[in-house]
């Protein structure tokens, strides 16, 4: 992976906690841990998170009160439940209201939760390489309606005998450059 999958894990369990970080110490994920809701909050307000895995019932505030915040606050966070006391409306509350990706039960088969994390970090591989493919390809579009208004013409594409595309880019770049503008650079050097 290009960049680590982080997992959020909260839970006012301390076994829990050490099981979960021991379960995953050689799988290629970046684990963290939060002893409650609190904590977390504090965790996702300092970094980025892409799966947060909460416990439901815990002191203070609940993994169904913290999943709300965490879909409002941190919309990008992928959000899961766990809890040894499982009910149709607890349920259907985090489906409803956080939007969470799945509900689990303890305790939890390590094997299955292992797949199912491994198939998560592929869906989100595949998700970033679109998102900066898409980004990309933003920068070059940016980029052509620039030049085709600085420069008319310059974005018409010319093609050669065998009908490939035809392009002196180094005089293109060139051109552009000498109109000493920072914008035109700025754009040029992000391209690259």
């Amino acid at each position: 992976m290009s960049a680590p999958f982080s997992i959020l894990f909260v839970d006012d369990d301390a076994t829990i906690l050490r099981m979960v970080k021991r379960v995953l110490a050689e799988e290629p994920y970046e684990v963290l841990t939060a002893p409650g809701p609190r904590e977390a909050l504090a965790i996702l307000a300092d970094r980025e998170v892409d799966l947060l895995v909460s416990d439901i019932e815990m002191p203070d505030m609940d993994g169904l009160a913290l999943i709300q915040i965490v879909r409002r606050e941190h919309p990008e966070t992928l959000r899961m439940l766990l809890t040894g006391n499982a009910t149709m409306e607890r349920a259907l509350t985090a489906i409803n209201e956080g939007e969470v990706l799945r509900f689990l039960t303890k305790p939890f088969e390590v094997a299955p939760f292992r797949r199912m994390l491994a198939g998560l970090a592929e869906r989100l591989q595949t998700l970033r390489r679109d998102s900066a493919a898409s980004s990309r390809a933003a920068r070059r579009e940016e980029l052509r309606r620039w030049m085709a208004e600085r420069f008319p013409g310059s974005t018409e594409v010319a093609r050669n005998e065998r009908g490939e595309v035809v392009i002196d880019l180094e005089g293109l770049t060139a051109a552009v450059l000498e109109t000493g503008s920072a914008e035109a650079r700025a754009l040029l050097e992000r391209e690259r």
